[in-house]
């Protein structure tokens, strides 16, 4: 038995307090009670809860069903039972550099805003982690006006790395609150990481804005090396909202953007993007004009902040999707909405694709991926694949979760025979 001041006790079905005899429920408040506790209940609009032991199990509606195609490519997927756990971080996201080191940049550890990070080993043998940079970038005049500012990818030219940087800001959105992204910055280190700069971008001409504000750089092997030959070797994903702004979670489209090469990455006026394809074909356009650019595919507010790696040995990109709803109704629900229930599940969803720009398939779907309920209360997020720990059957996933902040890794195995 339990009783609350407020309605928002979704765990519970509802009942008026003179229909039953709670000593501890003063008649002013709503009693909530187990509903295999009492006959004769008022239907709760959440679902149903019951008591297995000490534990609640939640009797919860299913997440969104994604809109792709199954894939036909990927017939099967199975993960390793060992589980690396690292650094905290909210988000780690990898580049490999042609000294074969492998460089992360994270956000919300140590007590910093983002660091720089040397990785090498692999998470089933030895892994060494080491701290390159607290603090690479003094954001202060870039992000003025926001509440925060963290890294969304990492890129790896030759030994040149490439650190794309978002402005954000909290509780702008209050019906549907959600880390927001205001503008974009790339910054480029020669030095492995030790020092950084922001060449000719400020907080009034920002690189990137609106629904293009946190790109995610494509991850193609050692180097970029695996680039060879394309007329275009440098690509990002963006994900964004139909209202035109970006967000960090429960996003709505993925669209696409490529520029030549390290020669152009700094060049604004010479990244391009997906505007769609020609009539009757499937040959796709380009524009240099953002506001043309057309989504590569949609999940209505149920898209992360996703990472593309290539595959060279599957020959096919790979992106890992997260997407936070409520534990109870399965609806869309972003992690910084703290309105009803505090519980939240994470559906990872993992897709493949032979092109860029599509058509995307899936290939694994987990609507209770590692949840941790009761000890937690939300699910993981920020998966990505980093491409040196990709080999011809399998890949590590590496994303953060719970314990709040905590790194993880996980070997995938994928079959496509």
């Amino acid at each position: 038995e339990l009783c609350c001041s407020t309605e928002q006790c979704v765990a519970f079905s509802y009942i008026k307090p003179q229909s039953i005899t709670i000593a501890e429920c003063p008649k002013s408040s709503v009693c909530c009670v187990l509903k295999n506790a009492v006959p004769d209940l008022q239907p709760s609009p959440y679902g149903d809860a019951v008591l297995t032991g000490s534990v609640l199990a939640w009797k919860s509606l299913p997440a969104p069903t994604p809109p792709f195609p199954q894939s036909t490519f990927v017939k099967g997927v199975a993960f390793g039972e060992n589980v690396f756990s690292g650094p905290a971080g909210d988000a780690w996201l990898f580049a490999w550099a042609d000294n074969d080191h492998m460089y992360g940049s994270a956000g919300d550890n140590n007590h910093s805003k983002m660091n720089i990070w040397k990785v090498d080993g692999v998470p089933n043998d030895q892994l060494d982690i080491a701290l390159v940079k607290n603090i690479p970038l003094d954001l202060t005049h870039l992000c003025p006006s926001t509440n925060d500012v963290k890294p969304s990818s990492l890129l790896a030219i030759g030994n040149i790395l490439y650190m794309a940087v978002s402005c954000i800001n909290y509780g702008d959105d209050p019906s549907f609150n959600r880390q927001h992204n205001l503008y974009g910055f790339i910054a480029v280190s020669n030095d492995c990481g030790v020092s950084w700069s922001v060449p000719n971008q400020t907080a009034t001409e920002p690189f990137f804005d609106s629904q293009l504000s946190a790109p995610e750089f494509v991850q193609f092997g050692k180097g970029n090396s695996l680039v060879a030959g394309m007329e275009y070797s440098v690509y990002a994903v963006f994900s964004s909202s139909i209202d035109g702004k970006s967000y960090w979670d429960n996003n709505d489209v993925i669209l696409l953007g490529r520029t030549h090469s390290a020669d152009t990455i700094l060049r604004r006026d010479l990244w391009e993007f997906f505007s769609g394809f020609k009539p009757h074909s499937s040959v796709p356009m380009w524009s240099g004009d953002q506001a043309e650019a057309a989504p590569v595919f949609s999940y209505h507010s149920m898209l992360g902040e996703n990472g593309v790696s290539y595959n060279p040995y599957l020959k096919r990109y790979i992106m890992a999707n997260y997407g936070f709803v409520d534990s109870i109704t399965g609806l869309p629900r972003p992690w910084h909405d703290h309105t009803g229930s505090q519980i939240r599940r994470t559906q990872l969803t993992l897709l493949e694709a032979d092109q860029l720009y599509g058509p995307w398939s899936l290939f694994y779907r987990d609507d209770d991926w590692d949840s941790t309920f009761p000890v937690g209360q939300r699910g993981h997020y920020t998966p990505t694949f980093p491409a040196k720990w990709t080999s011809d059957n399998s890949m590590w996933m590496v994303f953060s979760g719970n314990p709040h902040n905590y790194t993880l890794a996980k070997e995938m195995h994928i079959v496509t025979d």
